[in-house]
Order: structure tokens, then sequence, then C-alpha cells
């Protein structure tokens, strides 16, 4: 009986300096993890929004499957707008009779964004125009 008590304290002493040191290392942590979290992201849209600072031609955004969004946002302050292929080499714009939208705009991080996008109902590549 001795033996599993002194186990048992062995134990939760081992358990609480552990939850002490994983909770330093966490508060120690924090604010880098955050910091290169927000540098990725920050280099993610700098590197979309290098290939908006114009005119984009027939670009695949590869197979999507059915009963998928697809979605555009780009900078209102670009001027520019999404169109998408019609399959025979045109543009023209997303649908918005289900689930659709041309021109919607959205705020995000304080920069107003322009979205284009819709509902897909059959799979297949598609093709989008940024004009």
């Amino acid at each position: 009986m001795k033996n599993i008590i002194k186990n048992t304290a062995i134990l939760t002493v081992i358990t609480l300096v552990a939850g002490l040191l994983l909770g330093f290392v966490y508060d120690i942590t924090k604010e880098p993890i955050a910091l290169a979290k927000e540098k990725a992201k920050i280099e993610a849209y700098q590197a979309v929004m290098q290939e908006a600072d114009g005119v984009m031609d027939k670009t695949s955004i590869g197979d999507v499957p059915e009963a998928c969004f697809i979605v555009v946002a780009i900078k209102k302050d670009l001027g520019l707008k999404a169109m998408k292929d019609n399959g025979i080499g045109g543009l023209v714009e997303f649908e918005e009779s289900f689930c659709g939208c041309n021109n919607l705009e959205v705020m995000f991080d304080n920069e107003a964004y322009l979205l284009y996008g819709e509902y897909t109902t059959i799979s297949g590549e598609r093709f989008i125009y940024i004009v």
C-alpha cells in the first residue's frame, strides 16, 4: 500500500512539473509563433497580389469538383474584375442565379475587396480571367 501511495505522489509531482514547464514554454513561444503565422499570411497575400497587378489571361484553376464554390477576391482599388471562360473561348460573368456573385464588396483587414464566383454544379477544369 505504501508503494502505491509513493508512486502516485511521484507521478503527481512529475505531472505538475511537466504541466508548469509546458505552460512556461507556451508563454515563451506564443508570440514568435503568432508573428511567424502573420508573416506567412502576408507573404501569401503578396504572392497573390503580385499576379493581380494587371490583366491575367486565361488561367486554369484546376479540376474543380461538383458542389464546390469558386471564389476570386480582388482588391477594389486595382480596378480589375474576374471573369470566367464560357467553354468556347469567350469571357462571361460568373453565374449569379444560384449562389454566385459579381462585384460583391467585402472588407478584409480594413481593405475593400471585390468578390467574384459561383457554385459549381458539374466537375471539370475551370478557367478564369482577370481583366
